[in-house]
């Protein structure tokens, strides 16, 4: 399950200006689950004859959903401030509570054994939270203040203030990437560190967008970089044989990548050999990608949307080619821009307008593009895999559900009280209670 990306810094008027510089030229194809940017208006596809509408009817619920448990978890120092910072640490949750301007409390709590294992003081404007450390990060123009905790003890391993202007922007894979904007973010400057917080592995031209949209920025599970110079090795800082003369490439493995380039009109994505740098498969014209992930063998674009009818294709990771090719009735949310998708077991899911113009979370299948579920009122609260079966879990007011992604039915169902902000966070779903100092964990 690939983590969503970390919360966008805070930049200043300028920054924001060159971010929308950024989505005009580049058009940047941006993933959760990751995602990219297409073209701002409908593109030509690669199919000559419009395919048939394929939309199919959401399938009859036949299963009866499991009821759901809440095991609870006190914690000591709860108070308004407190939140859950997400994590991607199978098992455990980080809960911060704010003590000062610059610090505040960090707790981390074992999901499983259903108890907190420590509290350290510590930065909290941004957490990395990944299986080789948490990464803590204060905000400073004047650089970064980092410090890199272990996750079993809660000690403090490493800590550094970083150069001027220096701003940690991703942490994975045992690197830290920070990047200097400097004053004109056309020039800046990346380095990749181990989280030993050492000296840089390596240090060169960063990517100038990468802090406004972090979809042009580490991709392959973290195995690679998009810079201003090409793609690199992000442990390596070598130059990569296939990201050559590319806008840019993404992927969620470091096998699965697709390259970006340009027709002079639209954008156009093709599958790569991380090995060789050859092509594969077809060039594709898309109006955005819509969803892939990690954990499955087909990504999906959506080609384009006409008269309220969505165009979209599945790819094979293994060849390149169509796996099906369908036109759904009805839109996905977003239709000129990033989409928001999960994509787990069979299905891929996006918030859709069907053609009644009821627009709510739905879910598709992966082999065949067909809808196999929309409810105008379900609100997605996050996916979880457990043994290698993947949930989705959705809320209706106090209602929350949990749909497994293979049948797309419901599987688990549980009351959620009022005030109580359910989420996905360590592959479980949890809910802050302020009001008696506990951390509530829905029990799988």
């Amino acid at each position: 399950m690939a983590p969503p990306p970390a919360p966008p810094k805070k930049r200043s008027p300028i920054g924001w200006i060159i971010a929308i510089i950024v989505v005009v030229l580049a058009l940047i194809v941006g993933g959760v689950v990751y995602i990219m940017r297409g073209s701002l208006s409908p593109s030509p596809t690669e199919s000559t004859t419009p395919p048939a509408s394929q939309t199919a009817e959401p399938p009859s619920t036949t299963a009866k959903p499991a009821p759901g448990t809440w095991a609870s978890i006190p914690l000591v120092g709860l108070d308004d401030t407190s939140e859950i910072s997400y994590s991607s640490v199978d098992g455990i949750a980080f809960i911060t509570t704010t003590t000062s301007s610059k610090t505040c409390d960090i707790t981390a709590v074992d999901l499983v054994k259903a108890t907190s294992v420590w509290t350290i003081s510590s930065y909290c404007d941004y957490l990395y939270a990944s299986p080789d450390g948490l990464v803590a990060v204060q905000s400073n123009q004047n650089g970064d203040r980092v410090q890199v905790i272990d996750i079993a003890t809660g000690a403090v391993t490493a800590k550094a203030t970083l150069s001027t202007n220096e701003m940690v922007l991703s942490v994975g894979g045992g690197i830290i990437y920070s990047q200097t904007q400097m004053n004109d973010p056309t020039n800046s400057t990346g380095c990749a560190r181990d989280m030993t917080l050492g000296p840089c592995l390596w240090k060169k031209p960063g990517n100038w967008a990468f802090d406004m949209d972090e979809s042009v920025g580490v991709f392959g599970d973290y195995s690679w970089i998009n810079t201003s110079k090409g793609v690199l090795d992000l442990r390596t800082g070598v130059r990569t044989k296939f990201g050559f003369g590319t806008n840019q490439c993404l992927g969620p493995t470091p096998d699965h990548i697709l390259c970006e380039d340009s027709n002079g009109t639209a954008n156009t994505y093709q599958q790569v050999d991380t090995t060789t740098g050859k092509r594969i498969g077809p060039v594709i014209t898309p109006q955005v990608l819509v969803s892939f992930s990690a954990d499955s063998s087909v990504y999906v674009m959506l080609l384009d949307v006409t008269d309220g009818k969505s165009h979209i294709a599945g790819y094979s990771w293994d060849t390149g080619q169509k796996v099906f090719d369908t036109t759904l009735d009805g839109q996905f949310d977003d239709g000129y821009g990033p989409l928001t998708t999960w994509q787990a077991g069979t299905s891929f899911w996006a918030y859709f307008t069907d053609p009644s113009g009821a627009d709510g979370f739905a879910a598709f299948s992966l082999t065949s593009g067909a809808l196999l579920w929309h409810d105008p009122s379900a609100d997605p609260v996050g996916f979880t895999t457990v043994d290698g079966q993947s949930r989705v879990y959705v809320q209706n007011v106090n209602q929350l559900t949990g749909l497994d992604t293979t049948t797309v039915q419901p599987t688990l169902t549980t009351f959620v009280p009022d005030g109580l902000d359910a989420q996905v966070t360590g592959n479980h779903v949890v809910a802050l209670d302020k009001t008696n100092g506990t951390l509530q964990v829905l029990n799988t």
